[in-house]
């Protein structure tokens, strides 16, 4: 994908004013590697709309993301979601830390998303523990796991090469600002 965006960013960037840029890497998990953390409890939040849980995924769009959304739009998120589209929290001493989701999926894969930690809860090992249990939920499926991360998000990238996932593919996303006529 890289190679054909990147000559058509060469071509526009001086003529036009780049809004959002970000280089990220497609990653495939052919050899899962399992990492569990003792303390730290998983739950299915599908359908679930309690006030903890819609606060924290909507903090998490906010903070992680850079989304704007509502309260109502998480809730709605969170109820319609298909049986295969998993989305998990994870819990130490009560307290919610992480997220992740699966994000879409094919006959043959699962694509995670939505992975965040809490800033004050991050290099714990949460993120690679949370991506572990959607990882084991997919390959329980008989799918392949799949991921997208920004590149230069390194702690993550080192999470998830270490439970087996390769880069499969570099992706570049331009976005440029609308002109007005």
């Amino acid at each position: 994908m890289n190679r054909i965006v990147r000559p058509l960013y060469e071509g526009l960037k001086d003529y036009k004013e780049i809004e959002e840029y970000s280089e990220g890497s497609y990653f495939i998990n052919k050899n899962f590697k399992p990492f569990i953390l003792n303390d730290l409890n998983f739950r299915d939040i599908r359908g679930v709309d309690s006030k903890d849980v819609v606060d924290f995924v909507l903090n998490a769009r906010i903070n992680g993301f850079n989304q704007i959304q509502t309260r109502e739009s998480i809730k709605n998120t969170l109820i319609q979601r298909e049986e295969e589209e998993d989305f998990i929290i994870g819990e130490r001493n009560g307290k919610i830390v992480a997220q992740a989701c699966i994000q879409t999926y094919t006959p043959k894969i699962n694509q995670i998303g939505g992975v965040y930690t809490v800033q004050d809860e991050r290099n714990k090992g949460y993120c690679k523990a949370i991506v572990s249990e959607i990882c084991r939920r997919i390959v329980e499926r008989g799918k392949l796991p799949t991921l997208s991360v920004v590149k230069n998000n390194l702690p993550a990238v080192k999470a998830y090469t270490s439970l087996g996932f390769k880069n499969y593919d570099d992706y570049l996303l331009v976005r440029y600002k609308q002109s007005v006529i």
